[in-house]
C-alpha cells in the first residue's frame, strides 16, 4: 500500500514539474514588480516601467521563454530634475530579466549608445522606492 502511494506521489510530481514547465515556455510576465530605483506594471498588452529618472514601456505582451527571460524592444525617456520638454517620445531601448520565483533582475539598454542601467531587482508585489533626481 505504501510503495502504490508512493508511486501515485511521485507520478503526480513528475506531471506537474512537467506542466510547469511547458507553461513557463508561453507564460506571460503580469503584476506589479518594484525595488530599489525600478518599477514595473506589467499586463497582457505590455509593460510600463518607473526608474529615479526616467520611465519606458513595451508595447507588446512580455513573454517569458523555457529559462523565465524576455529581452524585448521598448522606449524610455529621461526624466531628469526640473521640467520636462514637451512631446519627448524618447529614444529606443531594450529591457531584458530573467524571472526566477518572485524575483526579476531587470537591465534597461538604450539602443542607440549601448549604455545600460541595472540590473534592478525587482519583487513581485513588492512597493518600489524611487529617489526623485535632484
Amino acid at each position: 500500500m505504501k510503495a502504490s502511494r508512493l508511486l501515485v506521489l511521485a507520478t503526480l510530481s513528475v506531471a506537474v514539474i512537467s506542466c510547469r514547465a511547458d507553461d513557463l515556455g508561453s507564460a506571460l510576465l503580469s503584476g506589479d514588480w518594484g525595488g530599489p530605483h525600478a518599477a514595473l506594471s506589467a499586463a497582457a498588452d505590455g509593460a510600463t516601467l518607473q526608474f529615479d529618472c526616467g520611465r519606458g514601456s513595451i508595447t507588446v505582451p512580455v513573454q517569458l521563454d523555457a529559462q523565465g527571460r524576455f529581452d524585448l524592444a521598448g522606449v524610455y525617456v529621461a526624466q531628469p530634475a526640473g521640467p520636462v520638454a514637451p512631446g519627448d517620445t524618447g529614444e529606443a531601448a531594450r529591457y531584458g530579466g530573467v524571472v526566477s520565483g518572485r524575483q526579476l533582475p531587470l537591465t534597461m539598454t538604450l539602443t542607440a549608445t549601448g549604455a545600460s542601467q541595472g540590473p534592478f531587482v525587482l519583487s513581485l508585489g513588492t512597493t518600489p522606492h524611487l529617489v526623485p533626481c535632484s
